[in-house]
């Protein structure tokens, strides 16, 4: 009877389950140096599914940091000019996309910095093998607004490796010990 019991629950709690992993793509195109917008596309590989998450990350380094001046305190105020990184996703004739950024980039040196995107105006939410997706990354230095303005060149760096990862959960079955499996038990 207990072992029955068992079954019984262990059936619940693996029924209905989707399967879950995480795809991980490198986009060499976008690497290089803080020059604003690079665009590339590809094409996914994995099965289709539903995307719960895009993160996107840049490894790299901050070369040479620039500075503003902002008026209105005495004597103006000098901060360093940040690189701000961002970016955006979409599938070719879509008209909504999944948009993230990423925090400022104000120190000299290797940087790995990573961002969550949101969808925005109805951003594609499945994916089918074979589906072409557009990646708009903005590496460059962030907008100066109000009373502040440049006294040296911008913050520049280079992005030296780009990586997207998307999380699917996906009717197909994955392999039984892949991380993306052991994270479908527990969603």
């Amino acid at each position: 009877m207990k072992s029955i019991f068992l079954l019984c629950v262990l059936l619940l709690v693996t029924a209905g389950t989707g399967y879950a992993e995480v795809f991980e793509y490198d986009l060499p195109a976008l690497t290089g140096p803080s020059i604003g917008d690079r665009v590339t596309t590809f094409t996914y590989t994995g099965p289709a599914g539903t995307v719960n998450s895009l993160t996107v990350r840049v490894e790299g380094t901050v070369d040479v940091l620039g500075y503003t001046e902002c008026l209105g305190n005495v004597p103006p105020d000098t901060l360093v000019w940040p690189l701000s990184p961002g970016s955006h996703l979409l599938k070719p004739g879509d008209t909504g996309y999944w948009i993230g950024s990423g925090s400022a980039l104000e120190v000299l040196g290797p940087f790995d910095e990573s961002w969550f995107h949101h969808t925005f105006n109805g951003g594609f939410t499945e994916l089918t093998t074979g589906d072409d997706i557009e990646v708009n990354l903005y590496f460059g230095p962030a907008a100066l607004v109000g009373v502040c303005g440049p006294i040296t060149p911008p913050t520049a760096g280079t992005a030296t490796r780009v990586t997207l990862l998307i999380d699917v959960s996906s009717p197909v079955p994955l392999e039984p010990s892949t991380w993306g499996r052991i994270k479908s038990l527990y969603n």
